[in-house]
């Protein structure tokens, strides 16, 4: 799903084509109440909302929202399990303090290798 700033530059990119358009074909093209009319000039109702509705979130589809998540958290991985425990150890981190996640690697699979079934 579009993020609000990507939907914010999709419905200025469709403004400023809409105004390039009337600058070049005429004030009718493109109804800003998103009503489109027929060869004879008569409106056929809405058909689903405006730019702007759409660039708000709303339009056919409607507005979305994640439900919070207040259960407990999902538990860590074998992975992220072995580096909270190890990242601290002196043998797995470089002169300047950062941790080496190549040579964590290294353990981990030797540690946690292929086993037999």
């Amino acid at each position: 799903m579009p993020t609000r700033r990507e939907r914010e530059y999709y419905a200025a990119g469709y403004r400023d084509g809409i105004d390039a358009a009337r600058r070049d074909i005429g004030r009718d093209f493109g109804y800003p109440s998103g009503e489109w009319r027929s060869i004879s000039g008569e409106p056929h109702g809405n058909i689903g909302g405006t730019a702007g509705s759409f660039a708000r979130g709303g339009g056919r589809r409607g507005t979305r929202r994640r439900k919070t998540r207040r259960s407990k958290p999902r538990a860590l991985s074998k992975w992220q399990k072995f580096v909270k425990t190890n990242s601290k150890k002196k043998e797995f981190r470089f002169r300047n303090g950062k941790v080496n996640l190549k040579k964590l690697g290294v353990a981990y699979r030797k540690k946690h290798g292929k086993r037999k079934r």
